[in-house]
């Protein structure tokens, strides 16, 4: 792993916790730079995504969801998040079509996912 890696990692991480510490605007920073630095990882796609939705930009964090399933077309994850996405973006139907690939995939949290947004 070079110090590029690393450094994008680190990033990456950080954004995580900014997250996790409702930091949304220091998490979209930080993760911005991690994908400055590797723009092929799709976890950051998604954890930037989660900064988006976290802060009631719907559309944007679908362009991130977006970007993470181009990268990655098997994530459940980014799909389950992209439905929720798309469900708050007013957009229910393309929400349970997401959130019913999201659970094909095998996501756990996709059954609740679905009872909650998919009634």
């Amino acid at each position: 792993m070079s110090i590029t890696d690393t450094t994008a990692i680190a990033y990456s991480n950080r954004g995580l916790a900014k997250n996790q510490h409702k930091d949304y605007k220091g998490a979209i920073a930080d993760l911005k730079k991690a994908l400055a630095i590797n723009p092929n990882d799709a976890v950051a796609y998604v954890n930037l995504g989660n900064s988006y939705i976290f802060s009631a930009n719907y559309g944007t964090a679908i362009q991130y969801y977006n970007e993470a399933i181009k990268l990655n077309p098997d994530y459940a994850n980014a799909y389950n998040t992209r439905g929720i996405a798309k469900y708050f973006y007013g957009d229910k139907k393309g929400a349970c079509v997401d959130i019913n690939k999201a659970a094909s995939l095998g996501f756990s949290g996709a059954k609740a996912s679905l009872a909650r947004y998919c009634r």
